[in-house]
Order: structure tokens, then C-alpha cells, then sequence
């Protein structure tokens, strides 16, 4: 009987640990867009935004374009890398909270994520 009692035990701790451990995110499942215009010196810049959710809830890819002349803030980088960064510090860290505020990518991102808030 005391076997089966630190069996259940064991089983039991198991269950808890590994159903309170999944990994589920804040958002919908889907593909979701996000779309933002900048008119600044005569110049209409635009951004465009394409997030993918899994059925986990969980930030899977981005996908940035903009027409956006942001020479000024890649650092010696080249643009694909720029892009790609955001993109990636997007997935990595689940939310936008690493951009700058008043950047059109960061409000095409939002508006994305916006639509796949749960």
C-alpha cells in the first residue's frame, strides 16, 4: 500500500509540474497584418507588418517591409539586417517593447498584434 501511495505521489508531482510548465502565449492563433503611413516632408513612407501565431499563442515569425528611410537608425548595419534584428528581438521577446515608440515599423507591429490579442 505504501508503494502505491509514493507512486501516486511521484505521478502526481509529475502531472503538476508538466501541465503548469506549457509554454502558451498571449495571442490567437493566425496570420495577422498590420499596416502603418508616415507623411512626413512631402514623402508618404509606409510599413507593413505580417505576424504568424501558432496554435500555442506564441509569436512564430515576422515579417517586416517599409518604404521608411531608416538609414538613420541602423548603425552601420545594412537594411535586411535592421529588419531582420527587429524581427527577431520581436519572436525572441514576445512583444515590441524593445522599439522605438514612434517608428512606423513598431506602430505596422502593434496594430498586427493588436488583431491577435486575445
Amino acid at each position: 500500500m505504501k508503494k502505491i501511495v509514493i507512486s501516486f505521489v511521484i505521478l502526481f508531482s509529475i502531472f503538476l509540474v508538466v501541465g503548469f510548465t506549457t509554454n502558451k502565449g498571449s495571442y490567437k492563433p493566425g496570420t495577422y497584418y498590420g499596416y502603418d503611413i508616415d507623411i512626413s516632408n512631402k514623402f508618404e513612407n509606409e510599413a507593413r507588418a505580417t505576424v504568424y501565431i501558432d496554435d500555442k499563442g506564441i509569436i512564430k515569425s515576422v515579417s517586416l517591409d517599409t518604404t521608411y528611410p531608416i538609414s538613420h537608425l541602423m548603425n552601420n548595419t545594412t537594411w535586411y539586417e535592421y529588419l531582420e534584428k527587429i524581427e527577431n528581438d520581436v519572436i525572441k521577446n514576445q512583444n515590441t517593447n524593445s522599439l522605438e515608440k514612434n517608428n512606423i515599423l513598431y506602430k505596422a507591429l502593434n496594430q498586427a498584434l493588436k488583431k491577435a490579442k486575445k
